[in-house]
C-alpha cells in the first residue's frame, strides 16, 4: 500500500518484503478458539470453591455469573458447551438428586433445590442406567459369541463354508470375527495375569484387593479361579462357617465336626444299644458260626409238612371219609347252628289233562278243503 504525502510515496514497513516476524511474536490465542479441557482449567483456577471438589448442584443462570466476576475471559460459546457437559454428567446428577441447595462461585448455599429438578435428575439416572446394563449386556453376549466361534472353529474338521452355514454367519465376515475373538482373549489373559499378581502382591487378601480395583469379590474370585488360582470353600460359605464356629475359633488339623443329624456333645463310639445287648461287629457270629437250618431253635421242636394238624387231630388226606358217609349238612353244623328252612314240595301235575302225544278222541277231523265251523 501507497500513500501519497506531498507528492512522495511512502511504503510502509509491514509491506517491506526483506521485513520478517520473529517467531516468538506469535499473537495470543483467540479466545473463540478455547476448548472445553481449557475452560474447565481456568473455571477451577477461579472458582476453586465450586469447580475444584466434587460436583455440586450449581445457582441458576451461572454462566451470566460468571461473566460478571471475569469479563471476556470465556468465550460464550466454550463456556456454554462446557455447562452442558457438567451438568449432564453423571456426578452431576447424583450431586442434584441427593442434594437440597444450590451453590454460587464462593460455593455458598444460595437457594433450594426443588423437587421436580431432583426427580428429573433421578430418571435421568436410572434410564442411563437401564441403557448401560442393556448395552454391556448385549456387548457380553457378542463376546461370548465370538469366543465360542474361536473355539468351535480351532477343533472343528468341518470345511469353511459347512462351519460358517452351521454357525449362521457370513463366510465373508469370518476372518474378522476371528480375529477380534483372538485379540479379547488375549486381552483377558493379560488381565487375569495382572490380577493374579496383584493379588500376590496383596498378600492374598481377596476383600482389601477387591475394594482397591472396585470389584466385587466374587466377580474378583470367579476371574482368578479361571487364571487358575485355588481358593477354599467360597467367600459366603466360610462366613457361615466362621458364625457357626464362633468368632476366633479355628478347627484344629484333623478335626471333624459332626455329621448332619448327630449330636456333638457325644462321643461317635458310644452308641445307644440297640435290640438288647448287641455285641460290637467284630464278636458277632459270622456265617461260619451259624448252625444248620433245621437245628436253629424254633424249629427243631416244629413237626414235617406232612405230619402237621390242623383243627385239632385231623386225618391225613387219604384217610379221610368218602362223600357218601358224610352226615347231613344240617347234621354237621355245630350245636349253636339253626337248621335251614325246608322247601316246599312242587304239586304234581293234573292228572285229568290229556297228554300231548294222545290223539283227541272226541273232535271229527275236518275233510280237505272244507272250512272250519263258526260259532255264531
Amino acid at each position: 500500500m501507497q500513500r501519497a504525502a506531498g507528492g512522495l510515496t511512502i511504503r510502509t514497513a509491514t509491506e517491506n518484503p526483506t521485513h520478517r516476524m520473529n517467531p516468538q511474536d506469535k499473537p495470543a490465542a483467540s479466545p473463540e478458539a478455547m476448548t472445553v479441557p481449557a475452560c474447565a482449567a481456568l473455571l477451577r483456577e477461579h472458582f476453586p470453591a465450586l469447580f475444584a471438589g466434587k460436583p455440586k448442584p450449581l445457582k441458576l443462570r451461572i454462566q451470566v455469573d460468571i461473566q460478571e466476576r471475569t469479563p471476556g475471559l470465556f468465550p460464550k460459546q466454550s463456556l456454554s458447551a462446557f455447562l452442558r457437559r457438567y451438568t449432564m454428567s453423571d456426578a452431576y446428577l447424583r450431586a442434584v438428586a441427593a442434594g437440597t441447595h444450590r451453590y454460587d462461585l464462593d460455593g455458598q448455599p444460595v437457594a433450594e433445590l426443588s423437587e421436580e429438578h431432583r426427580k428429573l435428575a433421578n430418571d435421568t439416572l436410572s434410564q442411563r442406567r437401564s441403557q448401560g446394563d442393556a448395552r454391556r449386556q448385549q456387548e457380553q453376549e457378542q463376546r461370548n459369541f465370538r469366543a465360542g466361534l474361536l473355539r468351535d472353529f480351532e477343533g472343528t474338521t468341518l470345511t469353511r463354508e459347512n462351519f460358517c452355514a452351521l454357525k449362521g454367519i457370513d463366510p465373508a465376515g469370518l476372518d474378522e470375527q476371528l480375529e477380534l475373538a483372538r485379540r479379547e482373549r488375549s486381552e483377558r489373559q493379560q488381565f487375569q495375569t495382572e490380577l493374579v499378581a496383584g493379588f500376590r502382591a496383596a498378600e492374598n487378601n481377596l476383600v482389601a484387593y477387591a475394594n482397591q480395583k472396585r470389584m466385587h469379590p466374587v466377580q474378583l474370585e470367579r476371574l482368578l479361579r479361571e487364571a487358575g488360582v485355588r481358593f477354599g470353600p467360597p467367600p459366603r460359605d466360610r462366613e457361615r462357617g466362621q458364625q457357626e464356629r464362633g468368632p476366633g475359633a479355628r478347627r484344629q488339623e484333623g478335626e471333624r465336626g459332626p455329621r448332619q443329624g448327630q449330636r456333638a456333645d457325644r462321643p461317635r463310639g458310644d452308641r445307644p444299644a440297640q435290640q438288647g445287648e448287641r455285641p460290637p461287629r467284630g464278636e458277632r457270629q459270622g456265617p461260619a458260626d451259624r448252625p444248620p437250618r433245621g437245628e436253629r431253635a424254633g424249629q427243631a421242636d416244629r413237626p414235617a409238612r406232612g405230619e402237621r394238624s390242623a383243627q385239632g387231630e385231623r386225618p391225613p388226606r387219604g384217610e379221610r371219609p368218602a362223600q357218601g358217609d358224610r352226615p347231613p349238612r344240617a347234621e354237621r353244623a355245630g350245636p349253636g347252628a339253626q337248621a335251614a328252612p325246608k322247601q316246599p314240595a312242587e304239586a304234581p301235575p293234573p292228572t285229568d289233562l290229556p297228554a300231548a302225544s294222545e290223539p283227541a278222541q272226541d273232535r271229527p277231523v275236518p275233510p280237505a278243503g272244507a272250512q272250519p265251523p263258526q260259532d255264531h
